[in-house]
């Protein structure tokens, strides 16, 4: 189990739009983990108005490895009295891309058919996730969207940085030109400092942030806020 870390860095967001977005990274990841047979432990999201950024805990190091029954022509057809396949059985067979041993017999309502037994091997996860991290990005849907000079996607504000962190291993992700990395953007205007983030760790990434004077919790920041305005009504 490997920990995934991944922020979309954008210019500013309106506030209001984040907290539907946030919630929508993570569903979007679950369709997409489950899509790809993939399992985590947890997933937890939050964000500021320049970043939107999702934690995966515990993600599987490989998808499951799956066998599927794939149905083709009647059992008469495809093996002749004598129980050899025929052209039929041999062409079904080289169609699903297995040997004639991986072919059998079964019973069905409508009577005996031939099934291919194919076993289809799991991938990698760090080479799944270029696929799902981008679907993610192009599904999050905003009250409002735009489209900036050199691409055709839509987001609610044009993205400047991507950071995408399978354990220490940066996903090999490129969207609109910009390719993953495992950098992360101090405050704008109190820091601006590009900060690097070695490996997938919820608590360094927000420590790293806070020296750069970036509250990344949206409840740290609003207990601040609400906190802040007590004093000053006092």
């Amino acid at each position: 189990m490997t920990d995934l870390l991944f922020e979309i860095g954008t210019e500013e967001i309106p506030a209001g739009y984040l907290t539907s977005a946030l919630k929508q990274m993570e569903m979007l990841f679950a369709e997409y983990a489950k899509k790809h047979r993939l399992e985590s432990h947890s997933l937890s999201s939050t964000g500021t108005p320049r970043r939107l950024t999702l934690f995966v805990k515990g993600l599987t190091h490989r998808q499951e490895s799956v066998t599927e029954e794939i149905p083709g022509p009647a059992a008469s057809i495809a093996f002749d009295k004598e129980g050899n396949p025929t052209k039929a059985g041999l062409g079904f067979a080289k169609s699903q891309g297995v040997g004639v041993t991986d072919l059998c017999i079964k019973t069905t309502q409508k009577g005996e058919y031939c099934f291919a037994i194919k076993k289809i091997e799991g991938q990698e996860t760090l080479y799944l996730l270029p696929e799902i991290l981008t679907e993610i990005i192009k599904n999050i849907s905003f009250p409002k969207s735009m489209k900036w000079k050199g691409n055709k996607l839509f987001f609610a504000r044009p993205i400047r940085s991507l950071l995408a962190i399978f354990g220490d291993r940066v996903v090999p992700l490129e969207m609109n030109g910009i390719k993953a990395d495992k950098f992360t953007f101090g405050h704008p205007f109190l820091s601006g400092k590009r900060i690097e983030i070695s490996h997938a760790d919820w608590n360094l990434y927000q420590r790293l942030l806070n020296q750069e004077k970036v509250v990344v919790d949206m409840n740290e920041r609003r207990e601040t806020l609400r906190t802040k305005i007590t004093q000053l009504m006092t």
